[in-house]
């Protein structure tokens, strides 16, 4: 199957898990046609605009940077600037938050992997 730019779905949220500004999600692959996977998209951040810290339960996460800088709160036991070709895994039962700093977008890969 091919999926063009023109046929993907695209969301805006505000103040996503408390966070501030505006989400923008691009989906990739729908997930409907993914067994486990509840997100599978290009997340893009405008600089001072984050997603807030939450908690993963019986799923887990991984950002993968594509353009810009993010902060992360990686589960309450650090912080750290993430650039991109940088990952970031949260694990079932961890939590996270995101922001972009710097004067660029953040745009990072997001796939949300369900137990089951």
């Amino acid at each position: 199957m091919i999926i063009e730019p023109k046929d993907r779905k695209v969301d805006a949220s505000e103040h996503k898990w408390g966070g501030y500004g505006t989400t923008i999600t691009k989906t990739i692959v729908e997930t409907s046609s993914l067994p486990h996977c509840r997100v599978f998209g290009v997340i893009e951040l405008e600089p001072g605009s984050g997603i807030g810290y939450h908690v993963h339960n019986n799923e887990a996460e991984v950002y993968y940077i594509l353009e810009g800088r993010a902060k992360v709160n990686d589960n309450n036991e650090k912080e750290c600037i993430l650039k991109p070709g940088d990952t970031l895994q949260t694990n079932d039962g961890m939590g996270h938050s995101i922001e972009a700093v710097g004067e660029e977008t953040l745009k990072f890969v997001a796939v949300v992997i369900t137990n089951g």
